[in-house]
């Protein structure tokens, strides 16, 4: 190969170790996670509607606009051991909680990154008297 190509497999090898390596991360991160238990405090609730968005592409030389499909989505905002997270829940659990109450939370906990992933929420009933 002439000297100036010697670059192009190279560069090549790099890329394809920085896919692994960021793929390696995500797996290391994430991956046989234990589900943990625990309170939480809801601090914000949002509704996303559903709608279509349209996205731009060249395809064959021709600009052509694609719509996307989004679907609604229930947002809620969470504080977990002073850790805030968010999670898409259901609309039935959605309507039925309200800033500042307290919920049962089953999430992971991520490796390296210390990130909460909220896996189910489920309302706090209180019992006893007060």
């Amino acid at each position: 190969m002439p000297p100036g190509s010697r670059i192009w497999p190279r560069l090549g090898a790099i890329i394809v170790a920085c896919v692994l390596l960021y793929y390696g991360f995500i797996a290391l991160n994430t991956l046989g996670l234990s589900n943990q238990t625990g309170i939480a405090t809801v601090l914000d609730k949002a509704y996303h509607a559903a709608g279509t968005s349209y996205q731009t592409v060249n395809i064959g030389g021709r600009m052509v606009r694609r719509p996307i499909e989004r679907p609604e989505a229930y947002a809620v905002s969470l504080r977990v051991d002073n850790v805030e997270t968010a999670a898409i829940v259901e609309r039935s659990i959605y309507e039925t909680l309200t800033p500042n109450e307290r919920v049962a939370v089953t999430y992971q906990r991520c490796r390296i990154t210390g990130r909460l992933r909220a896996m189910q929420i489920t309302a706090v009933t209180e019992k006893g008297g007060r």
